[in-house]
């Protein structure tokens, strides 16, 4: 059995975690912070603390459930990103009290 078949079916029953450091850029900031990040079934968390999952550590940046996920062609050139390929995540009700736009490069 392929590695993919494997993964496909495994992952229709549970989320694997993806984990790693993302670059990530603030509304109204100009410089990039790099953030250990967690992709789980939940949503998108940085751990405050390195590498570290344990859950006090962890902070949630988005749940994923409700936002816009932009790929981003130009980002090195217009917003000084540090890498060729950018994902932007945005609320999709715009009357929401609070808005979260990051600017994520992977």
């Amino acid at each position: 059995m392929s590695l993919m078949v494997r993964f496909l079916r495994h992952s229709f029953y549970s989320c694997p975690e993806i984990q790693g450091y993302l670059y990530v850029k603030e509304p109204g900031r100009k410089s990039w912070k790099k953030l250990y990040m967690f992709l789980r079934r939940s949503g998108l968390y940085y751990s405050t603390k390195g590498t570290s999952k344990e859950p006090r550590h962890l902070q949630l940046l988005s749940d994923l459930e409700d936002n816009n996920i932009f790929t981003i062609i130009t980002g090195r050139k217009l917003h000084n990103a540090p890498a060729d390929f950018q994902f932007c995540i945005k609320v999709k009700h715009a009357s929401a009290a609070h808005m979260l736009v990051h600017d994520l490069v992977y």
